[in-house]
C-alpha cells in the first residue's frame, strides 16, 4: 500500500487512516463497498431514498485522496481496485442505501450535519477465551487469524486458529488448555509454531470439543436396555457432563461387546436411535437437528464452487451415497433469516450445468467465525455413523406360531437366547463364556457345547457332547487322548497314539518349498528336490513299491566323521580317524575323468592318470614320492610296446661275433648280444 497508519483495533485499513463501508442495491443485486481511504467521505440524501457519497479537495484544504476498494455482490468479491491520487468525485445516486460502518463520524456535504457515528467499541462476539484445565481463564484473545469451526453431523467438532505470537497471551495456548468460542468449549490438542516469511512468528491451535475428553473413558462392553435418557444417564455418570434435550422416549437395546470408549459408545448410542448430537458446553443434547427453511443454494448466487460424489463403497438403500461440497456464500447478513442455514437443514441444490436439482441435508459445515460471509458445506443423502461396530437389537413383534428368537439381557445370567419353541437356547456371560444347550420343548436343557474355566488349572476348555464336523484349518498346541479316523480308515492314529496310513499318499514338504518326501502306495517313496529352472520336482532317492530304488545326488557316509567312505556326485574319497584323505579316492572333477588318487594321511602319493583320446593310462608319482612297481621274490611281467621318456628303443638284426676275438671273448660276446637282443624284442613286442 502507499501509505503506513496503524490498524484501528477490530478492522483491517489496509495502512489507510479512514474505513467507510456501505450497501445498496442495483439491477437485482445487493452491492456492498468497502473503502479504504487517506480522507473521509460525505453523503448527500436525495428524493426517493437515493444517496449520494461525495469528497471534493477543498473540504481538506487542498490535498489529494486516494483509496483501496473491495467491492462485492450478493457477498462474492467482484472488483478490488487502488487509486493513487484524486481530487474529488461522486458515486451515486444509490438505492436503498446503507452505510454498514465508518471510523469517523459521516456527515452531509455541509460537513456539520452527522449522520452517522461510530459505534462504541466492545468485546467483539468472536473473542476467545483460554481456560486453564480447571476452568479458570487465562487470557481473553481479539485477534486470532481464520478462526474457523467445522462441524459434521455426529461427526468432528473442531475448532482451528492462528496467532501471531507474543509475550503476553500466546504462552497459554498449550496442549491441555480449554478455548471458549460461540458459547462452547473446545480443547487445545495440537499446536505448531512457525516462522513466517514475513518474518513474522505464529502459533497454529488445532481444538476439539469438550466432548473428546469422553476418549480417556473406556469400556470392556456395553449392553443396555432402555431410553435413550437412560443410556445417557447411565452412561455420563462419572463425568462432567449432564444429559439436555432428548426426542425420543423409545425403548432399545444396544449391545458392544468388545472395549469401547465412552465417546465412541455416545455416537453409537445417537446411531441406534436414529438422532443426532448437539453439544453446549458440558450438556449433550440428543435431537433432530437442523429444519426446512426453503434455503435454495443456487450457481452465480450464493454457490461459488460445487462437488457432486458419488461413493458407490458407500450404499444408501442399496444405492451409492451422493454427496455435494459447497463453497456457499453466506448471505444472512444482506438478506436476514431467510436465507439463514445450519448444520442439519433440509436445503435445495441447483446448478444447470451439472445438471444438480437435489433437496438433502446439510451433514457439514465449516466457517470463518469472524469473516461469517463463505462457508464450506456438505450436503448429502446419509449420515456418517457407527453402526457397523456395534449390535443394535430391534423390537419386533411377536407372530403366533413363528419360532424367534426372545433375548434376554440381566446381571444374573447375561445375555440369553431361547427359541421360541424351548428346543435351543443359547446363553453369554462370564461364567460359562457361551453355553449351548439342547431342549426337549418343555423347558429342560441339556447342555452340549460350552467353554469354561477349569477351577484346577485355571484355564479356559471347550466342552462338547457328540460329534463335531469341522471345514477349514484346526490349530493346536496339545491335543491328548482319543483317536483320529479320516478316510474311513485311510488315515488313523488309535488311542496307543499308532499311526496307520492305507491307500493313500502322504506328502511332507519342507518350510522353503525346496524339498519334500512323498509316500505314495502306487509309486513307493521318493526324497524330492524342486527344480526352479523346470518347475518340477525330480528324485534324489527314490524307492518302488517293489523296494527297488536309486539315489540321485546328494552325499553318502559310512560314517558321520572320523575314517569313513563318502560317495557325492560321481566321487568316492577314503578318510582316516583325523578326517584326512587316506587310501583310494577318485578324482572326477575338473575335466579328469575317472583319475584314481591315492593319499596317505592327506598327502597325495599316487595317481593313476586317466588319458584322453585312446591313449591309456599314466602312473604318476606324488610329490616327494618314489614309484616301486614290482617285490623282491615276484614275477614282474609287461607287455605290450615300452618307451623311456616317450622315445622307443629299436631291437637290431642278430649277428655272430668276429673271428679276431678269441674263443672265449666270442662266446661272452654273443652271450651278451643275444641277451640284449632278446630285451628289445621284449621291450617292443616282437
Amino acid at each position: 500500500m502507499l501509505y503506513s497508519y496503524t490498524n484501528s483495533e477490530y478492522v483491517e485499513t489496509y495502512g489507510y487512516p479512514y474505513y467507510f463501508f456501505c450497501r445498496f442495491s442495483a439491477g437485482g443485486y445487493v452491492y456492498e463497498e468497502r473503502y479504504y481511504t487517506t480522507e473521509k467521505f460525505r453523503v448527500d440524501y436525495r428524493q426517493d431514498n437515493k444517496v449520494a457519497i461525495s469528497f471534493r479537495t477543498e473540504w481538506v484544504d487542498g490535498r489529494r485522496m486516494a483509496y483501496y476498494l473491495q467491492s462485492y455482490r450478493n457477498g462474492i468479491l467482484v472488483d478490488e481496485r487502488t487509486v493513487v491520487s484524486m481530487s474529488g468525485m461522486t458515486r451515486g445516486p444509490l438505492d436503498n442505501f446503507e452505510i454498514l460502518g465508518a471510523n469517523y463520524y459521516v456527515t452531509l456535504l455541509d460537513g456539520v450535519t452527522v449522520v452517522y457515528s461510530p459505534p462504541r467499541k466492545k468485546e467483539p462476539m468472536n473473542w476467545l477465551k483460554i481456560y486453564n484445565p480447571n476452568l479458570t481463564l487465562l487470557a481473553v484473545v481479539a485477534k486470532a487469524i481464520k478462526p474457523t469451526i467445522t462441524e459434521e453431523l455426529n461427526g468432528a467438532y473442531t475448532f482451528d486458529f492462528s496467532y501471531v505470537i507474543d509475550d503476553e497471551k500466546s504462552q497459554y495456548m498449550q496442549v491441555g488448555n480449554i478455548v471458549e468460542v460461540e458459547n462452547n468449549y473446545f480443547r487445545i490438542c495440537y499446536t505448531e509454531e512457525s516462522r513466517n516469511a514475513d518474518d513474522t512468528l505464529t502459533i497454529s491451535v488445532s481444538c476439539e470439543h469438550i466432548v473428546y475428553d469422553l476418549i480417556e473413558q473406556e469400556l470392556d462392553y456395553y449392553t443396555a436396555d432402555g431410553t435413550a435418557t437412560q443410556m445417557l444417564e447411565t452412561l455420563l455418570s462419572d463425568t462432567d457432563f449432564t444429559v439436555g434435550d432428548v426426542d425420543t422416549s423409545e425403548v432399545k437395546t444396544v449391545s458392544i461387546q468388545e472395549k469401547q470408549n465412552k465417546k465412541d459408545i455416545l455416537y453409537a448410542i445417537a446411531s441406534v436411535f436414529g438422532l443426532e448430537l448437539k453439544f453446549e458446553k458440558f450438556k449433550i443434547n440428543l435431537v433432530k437437528r437442523g429444519s426446512d427453511n426453503g434455503v435454495q443454494f443456487r450457481y452465480r448466487r450464493n454457490i461459488k464452487g460445487i462437488t457432486r460424489i458419488v461413493d458407490g463403497r458407500n450404499k444408501v438403500d442399496g444405492q451409492p451415497s451422493i454427496a455435494y461440497g459447497l463453497d456457499a456464500v453466506m448471505l444472512e447478513q444482506l438478506f436476514g433469516d431467510s436465507e439463514h442455514f445450519e448444520l442439519g437443514d433440509t436445503v435445495r441444490v441447483y446448478d444447470e450445468g451439472l445438471g444438480v436439482d437435489v433437496t438433502t441435508r446439510i451433514v457439514k459445515m465449516s466457517y470463518d467465525i469472524e469473516e461469517r460471509m463463505t462457508a464450506d458445506v456438505e450436503i448429502a443423502n446419509y449420515i456418517p455413523n457407527v453402526t457397523d461396530t456395534l449390535t443394535q437389537i430391534e423390537r419386533t413383534t411377536v407372530h403366533k406360531e413363528k419360532i424367534y428368537n426372545g433375548v434376554k439381557i440381566g446381571p444374573d445370567d447375561g445375555i440369553v437366547v431361547e427359541r421360541s419353541d424351548k428346543l435351543a437356547r443359547n446363553t453369554m456371560n462370564a461364567t460359562y463364556g457361551n453355553l449351548l444347550e439342547v431342549g426337549d420343548g418343555e423347558g429342560n436343557y441339556t447342555p452340549v457345547f460350552y467353554v469354561a474355566v477349569d477351577p484346577e488349572d485355571g484355564k479356559a476348555k471347550l466342552y462338547l457332547a457328540g460329534n463335531a464336523v469341522f471345514t477349514g484349518l484346526i490349530e493346536t498346541s496339545d491335543m491328548v487322548g482319543g483317536s483320529i479316523n479320516i478316510g474311513e480308515g485311510t488315515f488313523e492314529v488309535n488311542e496307543d497314539g499308532k499311526v496307520v496310513i492305507k491307500s493313500a499318499d502322504v506328502t511332507i514338504t519342507r518350510a522353503d518349498g525346496k524339498a519334500r518326501v512323498v509316500i505314495s502306495e502306487a509309486s513307493g517313496m521318493s526324497f524330492q528336490k524342486y527344480n526352479e529352472t523346470t518347475q518340477e520336482w525330480e528324485d534324489t532317492i527314490a524307492l518302488d513299491a517293489n523296494g527297488e530304488g536309486v539315489i540321485i545326488g546328494g552325499t553318502i557316509k559310512t560314517a558321520k566323521d572320523g575314517a569313513r567312505i563318502e560317495i557325492s556326485n560321481n566321487q568316492i574319497r577314503s578318510y582316516n580317524d583325523y578326517g584326512e584323505l587316506h587310501g583310494l579316492s577318485t578324482n572326477n572333477s575338473t575335466e579328469q575323468f575317472g583319475d584314481w588318487e591315492f593319499y596317505d594321511n592327506g598327502k597325495l602319493v599316487f595317481r593313476v592318470y586317466n588319458a584322453t583320446g585312446g591313449q591309456g593310462v599314466t602312473l604318476l608319482p606324488g610329490d616327494e614320492t618314489s614309484l616301486i612297481v614290482g617285490s623282491h621274490g615276484n614275477v614282474l611281467g609287461l607287455r605290450g610296446y615300452m618307451s623311456i621318456n616317450g622315445n622307443a628303443i629299436p631291437s637290431f638284426d642278430e649277428k655272430s661275433a668276429s673271428s679276431s676275438y678269441g674263443a672265449n671273448e666270442q662266446e661272452m660276446l654273443q652271450e651278451v648280444h643275444d641277451m640284449l637282443r632278446q630285451l628289445l624284442d621284449a621291450i617292443n613286442d616282437n
